[in-house]
């Protein structure tokens, strides 16, 4: 877990330097900003391999935390690695384009947040118009960190004891006949 949380905080230092600023401005305000000077030297030098080199992409030490770590702090991760990449490729291509849409919008972010977010997060992610690529990190760092609270506390290993006990007992219920004790009281 402490590898996964030590690249996390890496990784938030590795934000390109174009991404944060984004978050002050309305979709309808993209082009502004984008087509500023100083913004554009921000871009400069920026591609596909620069940024899977500057998140670390090729970094193997997160793999092999993960048996340790566990499925879902790793995926949250994944995920988080994976939003910085590509909120950060969306708007190079906008910019490369001439054309400065919200990255929000981009079908694979979405369905990444949807398969993230609840959908009261969701709804509430729609609902800001500004500061949406901060808040999607930060929600994604307080999940992180419930997970890491739940699975230090116990709490995470309880619980997944008691469902393992559920289905240890549902099948010692059935008879041989494959009928529930239930069903074969009938």
């Amino acid at each position: 877990m402490e590898t996964i949380w030590r690249k996390t905080v890496e990784l938030r230092g590795r934000v390109p330097r174009f991404v944060g600023p984004s978050d002050f401005f309305l979709p309808e305000e993209y082009e502004g900003y984008f087509t500023k000077l100083e913004t554009q030297r921000l871009l400069q030098g920026y591609s596909l391999d620069s940024i899977i080199e500057r998140l670390g992409c090729d970094d193997r030490e997160p793999d092999q935390a993960r048996a340790f770590a566990g499925d879902r702090l790793y995926g949250l991760f994944y995920f988080y690695r994976a939003l910085i990449g590509r909120v950060s490729l969306v708007l190079i291509r906008n910019h490369e384009k001439g054309s400065y849409g919200p990255w929000h919008t981009d079908a694979t972010v979405r369905s990444h947040l949807k398969a993230v977010l609840d959908s009261e997060e969701l709804s509430e992610f729609d609902g800001m118009a500004l500061g949406r690529f901060q808040w999607i990190c930060n929600t994604i760092q307080e999940k992180m960190v419930d997970h890491i609270a739940r699975v230090l506390s116990g709490e995470e290993s309880a619980m997944e004891g008691l469902e393992q006990a559920k289905r240890i007992r549902a099948a010692m219920a059935k008879d041989k006949s494959g009928r529930s004790a239930d069903e074969a009281a009938m």
